[in-house]
């Protein structure tokens, strides 16, 4: 009988029993009111009813309708039939010692001690994730407004602590932890403005339109609003999806053809809108992790400009500042002596600037200021001699980062500094024989306009990243994109290339690469902490399985170790061996 219900409901109706959401909007808070949390809960959760979720929404909830809510929504997860929950949140949220709280519009905080009797501890979601299996899991929070207690109490840290997202799940949050949004000036807030048009896209999966939202809030924003994601997603997960079939091996060679055509327009530019609408075209292409390493860069530069003319703007409006005063001051002074002519100043120098005398602060000369939130001193192995190779410059690079905390493994840019007449000294392990041959590899020549890197006299070439160009056996038609622009555990992507081989041939190579954790590796060049990445791939022309996994320390410029396992389509083992870091020198 039930199975007959089922059949005879209709298609959106059984999508309801799989879908479900729970959607808050909190704006009415006495003494700081925000614009637009009911706003945004209204226009999420319509799309989420288009999506064919069952959706509960709740706007200006007090902390009793608050934990009611999470409650009947954790219970509503137990049930097998739900397959995708959504957790939305729009409105005050605060961080304590890591854990981070959602604010009820009647919370009543004076001091540290009311913050959990008065708010709502948001790690209760996850716990509930943490316990369900067999699902996949949204959360969103559109939070981190600034002041929400209207000064009565100042929080201890601004904007929320970040959490490693539970397997199946993804954790978004409206900026960058440690950071405050926008409330936005129009109807909704700048993140769900743009979240609510990505996420509308057929067939567009989670981790793509969070992509493209971050794109859109960075540029509008002008880099002051940064959105943030954790993610340990298992498959793509779509809210609108059309696609019934994969596609074929000629479909996916033809796209990567046009991508390949449309990176070769904006790879070596610097066109920061043209590579913004390429990461927006293939947010998870091909070349997609170079693109936005690419564009990280760019907008460090350009954030920089805006900084150093921000701080210049000060430094003349100060300076007029005075020279309004002592203007004022001798307007005064002629007035007390009538009877005596003013002494005009003698004229300073033409190549001279006006000297100003003021007890006020000389502004300083900016320091460069980084695209993400944090910077933290990168990770370096525990061994003294490499890290006395590195020099000064490099050991100041900017890695930017989002640091450890209890709940979260970290976030790290990816960049090497390599230079002209680096040594880079492996051992070569064979994993059957247990043989160690020794891996020499000199850096002869670097562009940095084309992000090019030369081993060996052209033996092998990477991009900056350190993604292969080419090696012994050919090269690529694009780099083999095994790192990621940003470190943090979680984080996924595909990369597809062609290899010219010296013999006439030419194979394509398709790899499905996770950054699938962080762990202590033990090397020849000492002990590194280091993120594991992963790269499951095929030779699709001769049906090769590939396995490699690499191991990653931000701040080093090499693999601490690297291992790879090639088994023909015949079953036989090609090639089963792990390389590993012994030195880098640098003269």
């Amino acid at each position: 009988m039930l199975v007959a219900l089922l059949l005879a409901m209709p298609a959106h109706a059984q999508q309801a029993m799989e879908r479900v959401a729970l959607v808050i909007g909190n704006a009415n808070y006495p003494g700081s009111p925000l614009n637009n949390p009911g706003n945004d809960a209204r226009a999420f959760a319509a799309l989420l009813q288009r999506a064919g979720f069952h959706v509960d929404i709740r706007l200006d909830a007090s902390r009793d309708s608050l934990l009611a809510a999470i409650g009947q929504f954790g219970a509503r997860l137990k049930s097998p039939s739900i397959k995708l929950a959504v957790f939305f949140y729009a409105g005050h949220a605060i961080q304590l010692e890591w854990r981070n709280y959602l604010v009820p519009v009647d919370a009543r905080v004076r001091h540290v001690g009311d913050i959990r009797q008065q708010t709502v501890d948001a790690s209760e979601l996850i716990r509930t994730m943490e316990a369900s299996h067999d699902r996949s899991f949204l959360v969103i929070l559109d939070a981190c407004r600034d002041d929400p207690f209207a000064g009565s109490f100042r929080v201890p840290s601004k904007g929320l602590s970040p959490f490693d997202a539970p397997v199946g799940s993804l954790l978004a949050y409206s900026t960058a932890p440690g950071q405050v949004a926008y409330d936005g000036h129009g109807s909704n807030s700048l993140y769900t403005k743009h979240l609510v048009r990505e996420l509308a896209v057929p067939d567009a999966s989670l981790e793509d339109a969070f992509k493209r939202v971050r794109l859109s809030v960075h540029r509008e924003s002008g880099g002051r609003q940064i959105t943030w994601e954790s993610t340990s997603l298992e498959h793509d997960v779509t809210l609108f999806p059309q696609r019934k079939s994969k596609l074929s091996d000629r479909e996916l060679e033809r796209r990567l053809e046009r991508e390949l055509e449309d990176w070769s327009k904006v790879g070596r530019s610097n066109d920061v809108d043209g590579l913004v609408e390429f990461i927006r075209s293939y947010p998870s292409g091909n070349v997609s992790e170079l693109a936005q390493a690419r564009l990280n860069r760019l907008l460090d530069a350009e954030l920089q400009r805006a900084e150093q003319a921000r701080i210049q703007a000060a430094r003349d409006r100060a300076l007029e500042r005075q020279r309004e005063e002592d203007r004022a001051k001798a307007s005064r002074l002629a007035a007390l002596r009538p009877q005596e002519a003013t002494p005009r100043p003698a004229a300073a120098p033409a190549s001279a600037p006006p000297k100003v005398e003021s007890d006020a602060p000389v502004l300083p000369t900016p320091a460069p200021r980084p695209l993400e939130p944090s910077v933290v001193a990168p990770i370096y192995p525990s061994d003294s001699s490499l890290l006395a190779a590195m020099t000064p410059e490099h050991l100041q690079m900017p890695l930017v980062a989002i640091p450890v905390t209890p709940y979260y493994q970290g976030q790290s840019r990816h960049w090497r500094d390599l230079r002209v007449g680096d040594v880079l000294q492996f051992q070569v392990v064979d994993l059957f024989s247990k043989a160690a041959s020794p891996l020499t590899m000199r850096v002869t020549a670097v562009d940095g306009a084309a992000e090019r890197v030369e081993f060996n006299d052209g033996e092998f070439s990477t991009d900056m990243m350190g993604n292969t160009l080419g090696n012994r056996r050919g090269d690529m038609s694009t780099p083999r994109q095994f790192y990621p622009a940003e470190l943090r555990v979680g984080k996924r992507w595909r990369t597809m290339f062609k290899q010219s081989r010296k013999s006439g041939l030419t194979y394509t190579f398709r790899y499905d690469v996770k950054v699938v954790g962080k762990e202590t590796v033990q090397v020849p060049a000492g002990s590194f902490d280091a993120y594991r990445i992963e790269a499951r791939g095929f030779n699709m022309d001769l049906g090769a399985q590939i396995n490699r996994t690499i191991w990653v320390t931000p701040g080093v410029n090499a693999d601490i170790a690297h291992e790879t396992m090639v088994r023909l389509s015949n079953g036989r083992i090609e090639q089963n061996d792990r390389q590993e870091l012994v030195s880098i020198s640098r003269p």
